[in-house]
């Protein structure tokens, strides 16, 4: 995991990290082709009332899907991030501070969650926002992801305790588009990771138009996806 940064302003932030070309070779370079990124990467932050920002460093997916090794750090070291900032930005603990402050942490994931890392990002929160409770009153803790699609792998089957099992078929990624749906019904904040994000900005030029289309095209997907979301005109 890449070392935290510094406190930031959020309009004068500068990323440290970002995804490399090779996180973000999300096909192959030709039809048939296997030359594109194995596994998924997520980069991290800590943001505070919208107006300070931290970095919280990247993770990858070694042993386990990256989503879930970020998670893994977020339950050990969140109180770390909330007594960082009380300190660092104000000099005083976190015990001293007065009035309400809400810290959101974010995951910018190069492929969408499957079943597995929705569910432990959603437990995750719910033993983080306890913990909160209990040492910070004055602190909420959220959560909120940015993906440049749905996880799409073909064949992979999700089993749902309400529903049962919901399916990957190629072109029909439901299994992927169900994990969108739990979190934002749970209130996790879903939002979409695009070429033009600080964190994917310095190497947006260096893919080929293949993977820039492919990328562009699971964005839209994505979009269209939170709309019909919103506007419930998707069912599952």
């Amino acid at each position: 995991m890449a070392k935290a940064s510094p406190w930031q302003r959020v309009d004068e932030f500068v990323p440290k990290t970002t995804f490399t070309a090779q996180d973000l070779q999300l096909i192959g370079s030709r039809p048939g082709a296997t030359d594109y990124a194995p596994h998924t990467s997520v980069i991290a932050l800590v943001g505070v009332d919208r107006q300070m920002v931290r970095e919280i460093g990247r993770f990858d997916s070694v042993g386990r899907h990256a989503e879930r090794n970020f998670a893994q750090d977020l339950e050990a070291r969140w109180g770390e991030y909330v007594r960082s900032y009380y300190r660092e930005v104000n000099g005083i603990p976190p015990e001293q501070a007065q009035g309400k402050h809400r810290f959101e942490f974010l995951a910018k994931i190069t492929r969408g969650p499957c079943g597995e890392c929705a569910s432990a990002l959603l437990a995750t929160r719910a033993r983080v926002r306890a913990a909160a409770a209990r040492a910070y009153p004055n602190v909420t803790v959220d959560l909120a992801i940015r993906s440049t699609g749905v996880y799409g792998k073909v064949g992979y089957t999700y089993n749902d305790p309400a529903r049962g099992p919901i399916g990957n078929e190629p072109q029909n990624p439901r299994a992927g588009q169900f994990q969108i749906w739990r979190l934002l019904q749970q209130g996790i904040s879903v939002g979409i990771l695009t070429l033009d994000d600080p964190a994917t900005q310095a190497v947006r030029d260096t893919l080929d138009g293949r993977r820039q289309w492919y990328i562009g095209t699971v964005n839209r997907e994505l979009r269209d996806l939170l709309t019909a979301i919103k506007n419930k005109t998707v069912t599952f």
